[in-house]
């Protein structure tokens, strides 16, 4: 087992996966995290931007969405989203990305999302590792791309993704996890 799991029975998964609909809520905390990333750092435009700026954006995230997870996962869920989307942004400004061109978006969305659901799969079930990691690794790229279609404009070097594409992440994650409740039923009666 990895230090950053956390052994959990099978009651806090049911917890967990019984009441998705709390986890598409976490939807509201991406707009506020964006908007203080911007204040404090300004555009995602170089490597200590996207450190700083992605940090901010995965406290905030990273928190709202533990405080519905707490039950089932460690406040390292919250450690976690905030280094990986810190690293994320960092590398992908110092590779010369910018979320400016939609082109960039899918890749800064993809290194992003890639870590984000490497880390917080640390900190999940093992049940549900492999799905969580996968998901959050396709639909990050698939939020930013969802924001972009909406008319946000991008040259404000965003650190993360803006409502609509939040709202896209969230619902779908919830989904996930109501489909792992699904399964864990047909699982318990069979």
């Amino acid at each position: 087992m990895n230090v950053y799991a956390v052994h959990i029975g099978l009651k806090e998964l049911v917890v967990m996966v019984s009441k998705p609909w709390l986890f598409a809520l976490t939807f509201l905390a991406f707009p506020p995290a964006g908007l203080l990333a911007r204040a404090v750092v300004g555009p995602v435009d170089s490597v200590t931007a996207g450190l700083v700026g992605g940090a901010i954006v995965g406290l905030v995230v990273g928190a709202a969405q533990w405080l519905v997870l707490r039950t089932v996962v460690s406040a390292w869920w919250i450690a976690a989203t905030t280094a990986a989307v810190g690293i994320g942004l960092a590398v992908t400004a110092g590779l010369g990305l910018v979320s400016t061109d939609r082109s960039d978006l899918l890749a800064i969305g993809l290194v992003t999302g890639v870590l984000v659901g490497a880390a917080q799969a640390l900190v999940l079930p093992a049940r549900l590792r492999v799905a969580w990691g996968a998901a959050v690794a396709v639909l990050w790229p698939l939020a930013w791309q969802v924001t972009a279609l909406v008319g946000v404009d991008l040259t404000q070097g965003w650190a993360v993704f803006g409502a609509s594409g939040a709202l896209v992440y969230s619902a779908s994650l919830a989904g996930l996890l109501a489909l792992a409740g699904r399964r864990m039923a047909v699982e318990a009666t069979a």
